[in-house]
């Protein structure tokens, strides 16, 4: 397979005089080359891009996974994919309905945006802001609300996961003024595929863990898959459904796949998909095993041990809006089995 010497020619480090690098650093995000033609884009923290993206060179025209989180960060990501890949032809995908992943999306007006019909659906319907005036009011209150947290708040990890939240906040706000919601376009059920000259890229989802539907995005040839918020690093990431996310995360165990490139925080290798794997399977087991104690919910988030492993996962709620999720589907699958 032959590449254009694009990649080559971008590759640098002005104070370095011209050495090629492997990353690319811009104040949102950074970016690393995990083969040829294919790009991971990592958000740094706090910054306005919040969640990770992905640049594919398809062969003739570029794939974008996920868009990040405000306008300004998505007009950056276009930036850098259209230099990396020389192709003016996108395509975009959406891995599910939060803002995070998907507020950039004007940024490649024109382009067609795929996703499934649920994520369309809730992104309309969860992400539409009719009175900017009240946005902008309800944002400026939450950020208040943030600071007095901060300023209240012992926990060190707690205290770094509200002002990341904060920093990413104060970033949308930021944009609000401008921020355009634009829908995707192209609507597939379960499975689509991108081919173009130098590779294929697959689009899964097989239902919703972390949001009412997820999708990924598998490399074959590549041995690459962009996750979207199905795995993500050191955090406790919000869960919609636990037993159909436990089974997501096991269907993916079953690709051959050797780089993961998480939702939030930075890629890895397998044991990212297992840390996902133990984490949900110890949310379930301890859910169940208080409801066969008749422990009640509050009792069981009240008196729940972290497990040591868990001490610096980041997150606004902590573990305990999983606890309590996870708890509340735990009691309707009880009471479904036992009517």
């Amino acid at each position: 397979m032959e590449f254009s010497n694009i990649y080559k020619g971008y590759w640098y480090d002005r104070d370095k005089g011209g050495v090629n690098m492997n990353q690319i650093e811009t104040a949102f995000f950074t970016i690393h080359m995990l083969c040829e033609g294919v790009f991971e884009v990592i958000a740094k923290p706090g910054k306005g891009a919040w969640s990770n993206a992905g640049i594919i060179d398809l062969g003739g025209k570029t794939l974008i996974f996920d868009t990040m989180s405000t306008p300004s960060a998505g007009y950056e990501l276009r930036k850098h994919a259209e230099r990396l890949t020389g192709n003016k032809k996108m395509e975009v995908m959406n891995s599910h309905f939060h803002g995070d992943h998907m507020f950039g999306n004007q940024a490649f007006e024109g382009f067609p945006i795929y996703s499934t019909a649920l994520t369309k659906q809730w992104i309309k319907e969860k992400n539409d802001v009719e009175d900017l005036d009240l946005e902008r009011e309800e944002m400026e209150a939450y950020l208040h609300g943030i600071e007095q947290r901060i300023a209240q708040e012992a926990d060190p990890v707690l205290i770094e996961s509200l002002k990341l939240q904060m920093g990413e906040m104060t970033h949308i706000l930021h944009d609000i003024s401008r921020l355009k919601l634009f829908l995707p376009d192209r609507i597939f059920d379960t499975e689509h595929v991108f081919k173009g000259s130098h590779r294929e890229a697959i689009i899964c989802c097989h239902g919703g863990g972390h949001s009412p539907s997820d999708s990924y995005l598998y490399l074959p040839q590549d041995s690459v898959l962009f996750a979207g918020d199905l795995i993500t690093r050191k955090l406790h990431v919000p869960i919609y459904d636990p037993v159909s996310y436990l089974a997501l995360i096991k269907e993916i165990v079953d690709l051959k796949v050797k780089t993961y490139v998480p939702g939030h925080g930075d890629s890895g290798g397998r044991e990212l998909l297992d840390t996902m794997k133990t984490y949900l399977t110890m949310l379930l087991e301890r859910a169940q095993r208080a409801h066969d104690r008749g422990i009640p919910m509050e009792t069981f988030v009240k008196d729940f041990v972290l497990p040591p492993e868990y001490a610096e996962w980041l997150g606004i709620h902590g573990i305990q809006g999983n606890l309590r999720k996870v708890y509340e589907f735990t009691s309707i699958i009880r009471t479904e089995m036992n009517p």
